[in-house]
């Protein structure tokens, strides 16, 4: 049948006839429409897989960063304990007022509380995690320290150096130790602007911090410009390194994170007792949790009246 058949089957049916072009616009039509389902439907399924691919990398970045920030245990054995602490004891370059297992104390002699407890902060400057929990609850172990009820000591560490950082997390604990040694009252306030927002470099893409915007950090923070500026001299660089390797190796600073055992970053000590914080979940109250921990009340802090709740054995007696 050809269209001339066609047009007057459809005016003898009294229906009326449909040209050519209308079939095929409404065929395009139909076809369109059709396509532009297909299109939406692919586009919801790119996107979800999108999400989903998104999260894994998420979750993925957030284990192999906290992975960075474990110290490379190649032995702990107690005869690698025993050397690694030797090294530490008779390394050339020591700061006067460090402690045997390498802490930097953040208070003088006049400030030492023998009824305080020792509050020990494990940290490496390059550390996002460190940073994190750093900016919520050092400001109140600044207080603390202030009103003589903790002594608060420093462990810097420097396994996140990398040629690319150059050495960043040794330069910065280095001046550390030297600010520890030489204006004690400053080392806490000193740490403190090292992990300020906005000074703390990305770990990941880490950007050129000079010696002399550290120098300038360390006045900022309240440090004597000439211990600043002689403290980025480097003298405790090995020192910093050989008290890393000790701290690596010693089990009383271990716990599993991820299913993997090991020292890690950020880990906070008090009278030799790991106080746990999650420093993926919200740290927002960690300053009123840490001193739920101790037996204080955080409208307590900064009041020398009031001391962290001590056991008969020397031991916090709320912290097992």
């Amino acid at each position: 049948m050809n269209i001339n058949d066609s047009v007057s089957q459809q005016e003898q049916d009294g229906t009326e006839p449909v040209h050519g072009a209308e079939t095929t616009a409404i065929a395009n039509a139909t076809t369109d429409s059709h396509t532009n389902k297909r299109e939406r439907k692919l586009r919801n399924i790119i996107l979800s897989i999108t999400v989903i691919i998104v999260a894994t990398i998420v979750i993925i970045t957030s284990i192999r960063v906290w992975n960075n920030h474990k110290a490379a245990v190649a032995e702990s054995s107690p005869e690698a304990l025993a050397q690694s602490y030797q090294q530490l004891q008779h390394v050339a370059n020591k700061p006067a007022n460090a402690t045997k297992q390498g802490g930097l104390r953040a208070y003088t002699k006049a400030q030492y509380n023998p009824k305080a407890p020792t509050v020990e902060v494990y940290e490496d400057f390059l550390c996002p995690y460190c940073g994190k929990l750093a900016r919520e609850l050092e400001p109140t172990l600044m207080r603390m320290q202030n009103a003589r009820q903790i002594n608060l000591e420093f462990h810097v560490v420097n396994f996140l150096d990398t040629p690319q950082s150059k050495q960043y997390s040794t330069r910065t604990a280095s001046a550390v130790a030297y600010v520890s040694e030489h204006d004690t009252e400053h080392t806490a306030a000193f740490v403190s602007a090292l992990f300020e927002r906005g000074f703390q470099p990305d770990e990941n893409h880490y950007k050129d911090v000079s010696n002399d915007r550290i120098t300038q950090q360390a006045i900022k923070a309240g440090v004597k410009p000439d211990v600043a500026k002689a403290a980025l001299n480097g003298m405790y660089a090995d020192y910093i390194t050989k008290a890393t390797d000790y701290d690596s190796k010693r089990k009383e600073l271990y716990t599993t994170v991820q299913g993997t055992h090991s020292f890690f970053t950020p880990t906070i000590r008090v009278d030799g007792h790991i106080w746990p914080v999650d420093v993926f979940g919200d740290l927002s109250h960690s300053a009123k949790q840490f001193c739920g921990s101790i037996g204080l009340d955080y409208m307590q802090i900064g009041n020398p009246d009031f001391l962290p709740a001590i056991g008969p054995d020397g031991v916090l007696s709320v912290i097992k």
